[in-house]
């Protein structure tokens, strides 16, 4: 007997693979969007009909890759596999010896504990509701019914041996006649009529703000610090569309686990000070350059009055010539980035800030280390 060539979705992240199911890729009223069964599969990795490879460009200008595989070709496998250790899916692939591999499931980065319920041929390998970091925290408890049922991928079999692919809330009874496989949750939109927050991926309160983003993000930093023994410095760059709540959240973090300082700021959601016409239309991206020198302005001033005295702060965001410059440092930043200005006009640039930098400088007096901090109520603190 041949044995089957594996195609594994890893329990980290997000499963995304059709199993001869319909799927139309961008809005279906965009002339030229098309089914994938009306496309070209990728010969190149192809194997007939039962695993078919498609390239695929979505709306946002991206590319995906589609994998349709026939469950019932028994040359192939579609399971599950566990990860012990966080590790890439081309390390596993190779590994394994696998055709695909793509990321699938969620766990705590404090605790290593998988949220997702993982089967694997009929024995269980995860159960949630054993994981602290879910059960014993109070801002998640509304959520945890929710959390327990989500959406999971399903392969069912049945007496002849026929296999299929389902996907259904973890509670859902199984199909007569249909015995369990393998099944993993994951998501979100797993089902793509099925959003983020119906799911509990992203929990918001009344006001629309998405709660325990300081808590994802001190998870996160929790798992860097273990896996930098070497305990290179970590910056963490901050949005300037965060509330002083989330700002100060993040800041007692950044001095709990000693953070070497901020980068202020990220690129913005807001479209405000832009000229083009229906600007406040355009959802995708972050805005970057002059436009949002104001906001984050704002951020460093704030960044800077409640860092730790060894902690810096790097300015950047609509740094186009000297008095920009100027105006972060005096904000709290020591350190300056620039990203828009470089695109438009080159590395010359830097010379011409620091030569104007130079002179206002100069003019006041003052030197870079003296002026840093200048606007800020507490003053300099270098």
């Amino acid at each position: 007997m041949l044995n089957p060539i594996k195609i594994i979705i890893l329990i980290i992240l997000i499963v995304s693979i059709s199993i001869f199911g319909s799927l139309a890729y961008g809005k279906e009223k965009n002339a030229g969007i098309k089914p994938w069964k009306e496309l070209d599969a990728d010969p190149q990795y192809s194997a007939g009909q039962s695993l078919e490879f498609y390239n695929l460009k979505i709306e946002n200008g991206s590319r995906a890759t589609l994998v349709v595989l026939d469950l019932n070709d028994r040359h192939f496998e579609l399971l599950p596999f566990f990860c012990e250790n966080t590790t890439c899916p081309s390390e596993i692939a190779k590994k394994e010896k696998t055709l695909v591999a793509i990321n699938g499931g969620f766990f705590n980065l404090n605790n290593g504990e998988s949220t997702s319920y993982v089967v694997i041929n009929g024995q269980n390998q995860c159960e949630p509701k054993h994981n602290k970091a879910l059960t014993e925290n109070p801002a998640l408890k509304p959520y945890l019914e929710t959390i327990f049922n989500r959406s999971e991928l399903r392969i069912l079999e049945n007496k002849e041996g026929k296999r299929q692919a389902i996907i259904t809330p973890h509670n859902a009874p199984l199909p007569n006649g249909w015995t369990l496989v393998h099944s993993l949750q994951a998501g979100p939109m797993l089902v793509p009529t099925i959003n983020d927050t119906e799911e509990a991926f992203v929990r918001k309160i009344d006001s629309g703000k998405i709660v325990e983003e300081a808590g994802i993000l001190s998870s996160v930093i929790e798992q860097i610090n273990k896996e930098n023994p070497a305990q290179l410095p970590i910056l963490l760059k901050l949005s300037p569309d965060s509330d002083n709540r989330l700002i100060e959240e993040v800041m007692a973090m950044g001095q709990k686990f000693s953070l070497a300082g901020y980068v202020c700021s990220n690129t913005s959601l807001t479209r405000s000070g832009l000229k083009t016409k229906n600007a406040q239309d355009m959802k995708v991206g972050g805005l970057s350059g002059p436009p949002l020198k104001s906001l984050a302005l704002a951020l460093c001033r704030r960044i800077y009055e409640l860092k730790e005295d060894k902690q810096i702060v790097i300015g950047c965001g609509g740094i186009t010539n000297g008095q920009d410059a100027y105006d972060f440092i005096r904000a709290g930043a020591s350190t300056l980035q620039l990203y828009t200005a470089l695109v438009y006009e080159g590395p010359g640039i830097v010379r011409k800030v620091c030569e104007e930098l130079s002179a206002l400088l100069k003019k006041d007096g003052l030197t870079v280390s003296r002026a840093v901090g200048a606007d800020c109520l507490s003053g300099s603190k270098i």
